[in-house]
């Protein structure tokens, strides 16, 4: 498969780093109507990531998403967790639900419906072995990125220079797919923001 993503784009946060040099991963795969690409990204995550936790939320699909879900799930007994929600109320309402579970000590999500490859996110996390990194995104706008989505990227150019401007940060695709960030940036805005 062609990767979507040559290069990252990075926050810096201040948080005490994972002292273990081999950090466990909980992979967030929040999926609605996905039937037609949902058994392929969760058995590619599962071949590329042995020992990660998955995480699959089901967003109230109509389609047979739920029931694939459900399936692979009795194929992987402990490694796959599925979750539903009732209704569609967002991938952020999923994320959110889905973080109540998660186990690892870095934080990484995967969308269901292949518009960037799991391999990709290999490279992402393989960057948390620097303990100095807290949060990845992954960006469309660095690389070769499939033609199909790239429509999308226009009206979001504006959003990352904004939020560099405000979080001192170095972004430039903050509605990208990939974001990786450790547990602990996570307990943190928890602790500040309960609603989050």
């Amino acid at each position: 498969m062609a990767s979507n993503y040559s290069l990252c784009s990075e926050i810096h946060i201040p948080a005490k780093p994972i002292d273990s040099p081999k950090l466990s991963l909980t992979i967030i795969v929040p999926a609605y109507n996905e039937e037609a690409t949902i058994e392929r990204v969760v058995n590619e995550v599962i071949r590329i990531f042995p020992t990660a936790e998955i995480i699959a939320v089901d967003e109230g699909s109509t389609d047979k998403t739920a029931l694939l879900l459900k399936a692979l799930a009795k194929e992987q007994p402990g490694r796959l967790k599925v979750l539903h929600n009732l209704r569609n109320s967002g991938k952020g309402a999923s994320v959110c639900k889905a973080l109540t579970f998660a186990m690892g000590d870095l934080i990484a999500i995967q969308d269901a419906d292949l518009e960037v490859f799991p391999e990709d996110l290999l490279r992402l996390v393989k960057l948390f072995e620097n303990p100095d990194k807290h949060m990845v995104y992954g960006s469309r706008v660095l690389s070769n990125y499939n033609s199909q989505f790239r429509f999308q990227l226009i009206p979001s150019m504006l959003l990352p220079k904004l939020c560099n401007i405000l979080f001192d940060a170095q972004l430039t695709d903050v509605s990208t797919c990939y974001k990786v960030f450790r547990r602990s940036i996570v307990e943190r805005l928890q602790s500040n923001f309960p609603r989050f």
